[in-house]
């Protein structure tokens, strides 16, 4: 991938706090060559179900043969990393990334690249 698009993976501040609610809201970068095009839930987006998988959406396809490895989450409070599972839709250019545990409620999470 692309340095932009590590840049955009980078700022992907997830906030994630239990509610029953299904807030959708999306975060749109610059189209370009590989570039991250979209992404929910947004950077700094609250009151997102913990269960809620994770959307990003590409300029073309993703190309990694394990691209749940080349992201960590992160648990803002305590450090702690959750292991995450992945794959992809729409053409290979939407990546889900899903937590292979469960998320604490009320609490907030970093999703980054690992390289």
């Amino acid at each position: 991938m692309s340095k932009p698009v590590v840049l955009c993976v980078l700022l992907t501040l997830l906030s994630l706090a239990g509610c029953k609610e299904s807030e959708q809201t999306v975060t749109t970068a610059v189209k370009g060559s590989h570039q991250l095009v979209m992404s929910f839930p947004a950077q700094s987006q609250s009151r997102v179900p913990e269960q809620s998988p994770l959307f990003l959406v590409f300029s073309s396809p993703v190309t990694s043969e394990s691209p749940e490895q080349a992201f960590v989450l992160e648990h803002l409070a305590s450090g702690e990393t959750v292991p995450l599972s992945a794959r992809t839709v729409n053409q290979d250019q939407t990546l889900i990334l899903e937590a292979d545990e469960k998320l604490r409620p009320a609490s907030e999470y970093r999703l980054s690249r690992t390289d």
